[in-house]
């Protein structure tokens, strides 16, 4: 997910009635949600998971996350991450949260993940200057939470192998792009699938298909 009942960017943003009912199917004993880091060291463990395991992450940290989505998450005892490029929040962009409600959400027990400093396609950029703004962005989150973020999402989703090498160099467990699919032990762990919702493919007959699939 990104934003949140913002009908002014319906291609980023899933309405307030569909987040309700993702989480109302959601919270059906049938699904096993859980946090995104442990999904990702049960992968790249080769470890196995309960049938119809889900996680939740969602990018960029707009605002309404912590207004609109995290109360009802809570609400539902869901778990969720949340990947931040650290500039858009240094910037104090209204539209963004602050660093003040990120490290609410993090003391909440959400997972706080590294978005890049700044939001851009790192496939553009020349690989020292994207190196720098990963390792800033960790650097500036781990300044904030106390601690260093282990998970990754490439902006726009676009990597390549010289990143994702350079992220499991890191120490990173784990990377994610916005390619539909599966999650699973048969993937790279550090470019892995993500089916994203917006208010066009939101519906529930979309979430049933991605919660229900199969690797």
């Amino acid at each position: 997910y990104h934003r949140f009942g913002e009908d002014s960017y319906p291609s980023t943003s899933l309405s307030i009635e569909q987040l309700e009912k993702h989480i109302e199917i959601l919270s059906k004993p049938e699904y096993n949600v859980m946090r995104l880091e442990n999904v990702a060291s049960a992968i790249t463990r080769g470890e196995s998971l309960p049938d119809k395991t889900v996680a939740i992450s969602i990018d960029d940290a707009f605002k309404s996350v912590y207004t609109v989505a995290w109360p009802r998450l809570k609400e539902a005892n869901l778990p969720f991450t949340v990947f931040v490029s650290t500039e858009t929040i240094d910037k104090k962009y209204t539209s963004m949260m602050s660093w003040d409600q990120i490290k609410e959400l993090y003391k909440s027990g959400v997972t706080i993940g590294n978005h890049l400093s700044s939001h851009e396609s790192m496939i553009q950029l020349d690989s020292n200057t994207w190196k720098n703004k990963i390792d800033f962005a960790q650097k500036r989150l781990t300044e904030i939470l106390g601690e260093e973020p282990s998970l990754f999402a490439y902006p726009y989703g676009e990597a390549n192998n010289e990143m994702k090498s350079f992220l499991r160099e890191r120490g990173y467990t784990a990377a994610f792009g916005q390619h539909s699919g599966v999650a699973s032990e048969y993937l790279d762990p550090f470019f892995l699938p993500r089916f994203s919702f917006n208010e066009k493919y939101g519906g529930l007959d979309r979430l049933k298909l991605a919660i229900n699939a199969l690797p």
